[in-house]
């Protein structure tokens, strides 16, 4: 497995160069690449974890990865619940109650 190093130039271009091409000692250091992204949320540009970690914090956030298959699976038969109508009363009623709510919250708010 080669080991690279990246030498900065005086322009503020840099160049990865070929430091050995043998197996890495156990005291190596991992490296993940972080692809550079402007959210989606705020229109900032994120650059690092550390900056991605703060923008989830402040727009109160997560990534999709940090939710497991089992999520996806029962959000699935949520979506399918609605979208055929089988909701019991009991449940329409709760959620027109959540709704009221939201809407009387956002007035409040505006006042």
């Amino acid at each position: 497995m080669p080991r690279y190093r990246q030498i900065i130039k005086e322009d503020g271009t840099s160049e990865l160069v070929e430091i050995s091409s043998g197996r890495p000692s156990n005291h190596s250091a991992a490296v993940q690449a972080f692809e550079p992204f402007v959210s989606p949320v705020d229109g900032r540009v994120i650059a690092d974890r550390s900056q991605l970690a703060e923008h989830n914090k402040r727009n109160n956030v997560v990534q999709q990865q940090e939710f497991g298959e089992e999520h996806f699976k029962r959000r699935a038969k949520e979506r399918e619940k609605v979208l055929s109508g089988s909701y019991t009363r009991e449940e329409k009623w709760e959620r027109k109650a959540q709704i009221n709510e939201i809407i009387n919250h956002l007035e409040r708010a505006n006042q």
